[in-house]
């Protein structure tokens, strides 16, 4: 989705920051560069991309003790909100601690047998496409990675490991 456009569906408003992007390569200009510097590289569709997401994704989930812990432990108290910065000054549910666990806790739900069965009633998310994993992208990136969540939270949970395993598999 163009920028120009995003802006025009959605105007600015103060401390919201769902118009805000990271900047993504625009895939004409990846494949030019792979052409000049001579590498090969297999078309990849949308679709493959988000089965990607959903596979990494549930790999580190089961095998990752602190992604499972920083995922299911979470009660949704909300105390690492009042910590963290980036809530604090969008005043933004999803640029929260909380609101990125929920972003991946909804994918992760989806592929379990109450979310197939449930759905949204039990918080899967329904259909996983480009546009959600963009939203994950841009909510992800925009964590400081500043561990005031894991002081505040009474459990210890910590998003940064999340933020981390994003950064590194998904988000380049």
């Amino acid at each position: 989705m163009a920028y120009d456009k995003v802006f025009k569906e959605r105007p600015f408003k103060w401390g919201d920051v769902s118009n805000f992007m990271h900047y993504m390569a625009d895939e004409k200009l990846v494949s030019r560069l792979h052409e000049t510097i001579k590498f090969k590289q297999t078309a990849i569709t949308d679709e493959e991309k988000v089965e990607y997401f959903k596979k990494r994704l549930l790999e580190e989930y089961n095998n990752n003790k602190n992604v499972k812990m920083a995922v299911d432990v979470c009660v949704h108290c909300g105390q690492c909100m009042s910590a963290c910065p980036t809530y604090i000054t969008t005043g933004d549910p999803y640029n929260s601690p909380v609101g990125r666990a929920e972003l991946i806790r909804a994918v992760i739900k989806a592929d379990k047998v109450s979310g197939k069965l449930f759905g949204k009633a039990v918080g899967a998310v329904k259909k996983i496409d480009m546009n959600y994993i963009r939203k994950v992208y841009t909510y992800y990136w925009l964590c400081l990675i500043c561990r005031r969540c894991g002081y505040a939270c009474p459990f210890g949970v910590e998003q940064t490991d999340v933020t981390r395993l994003l950064g590194r598999y998904f988000m380049k």
